[in-house]
């Protein structure tokens, strides 16, 4: 709550700070209700003390499904995020889906102070298979990586965002495999040749947040 003050001690008071103050802490969405009252301080004036009363939300979810098909057979899909993990500010959240065709999973982690002047630092590690023909020897695409972004803010709602990450891709042979692929992992059209390549993916963002409640 502290570092989302505009408002700073032993300064000015300024209703516009204090205002921008209350809407920062209402857009985290930790809270249902925010309220500031300023009292004045006993015996001086030209001083006040800001007391701040807040009401707290769940900030936890926790997604839970399962399916049934005849290629897929059974399939679960399960999901659990926190935004504010132990009132840290801190998020993590977990995916999961076992699906034969589809397989995922991801893991996610923010620190939204990862600097006192509010640089945000996200890590995501991430497992992915991809079958896109419901055929047990068809070919697929296994991709395992990792990156890590940052959020860097330029105004009280305006981020920049930028990351990069490393991130391996096997090309497993099979039938339905397009000649494209083949070619690309220095086949030719006809050959079901697979191979392993890897990247450095990087990311470029812009994101604006200016509700007042």
């Amino acid at each position: 709550i502290r570092r989302e003050f505009r408002q700073y001690e032993s300064s000015w008071y300024n209703a516009d700070k204090l205002r921008l103050s209350k809407e920062r802490i209402d857009r985290l969405g930790y809270f249902t209700d925010v309220a500031i009252d300023t009292q004045p301080v006993p015996g001086t004036p030209d001083q006040a003390d800001l007391n701040v009363a807040v009401k707290e939300r769940p900030t936890g979810s926790i997604q839970l499904g399962a399916g049934y098909s005849t290629s897929d057979k059974v399939s679960v899909t399960f999901g659990i995020s926190q935004e504010n993990i132990f009132g840290s500010g801190q998020s993590l959240s977990l995916d999961v889906n076992t699906s034969k065709y589809n397989r995922t999973l991801v893991v996610s982690t923010t620190n939204p102070y990862f600097t006192d002047t509010g640089i945000s630092r996200t890590y995501d590690v991430y497992y992915r298979t991809i079958r896109p023909y419901y055929d047990d020897g068809a070919y697929k695409i296994v991709t395992k990586g990792a990156s890590v972004r940052f959020g860097v803010p330029f105004s009280e709602v305006d981020t920049i965002f930028f990351g990069a990450g490393v991130e391996g891709n096997e090309i497993k042979p099979g039938t339905y495999m397009p000649g494209v692929y083949s070619e690309y992992c220095g086949g030719t059209t006809t050959s079901n040749t697979g191979c392993s390549k890897t990247g450095i993916p990087l990311t470029l963002g812009w994101s604006r947040d200016n509700r007042d409640s």
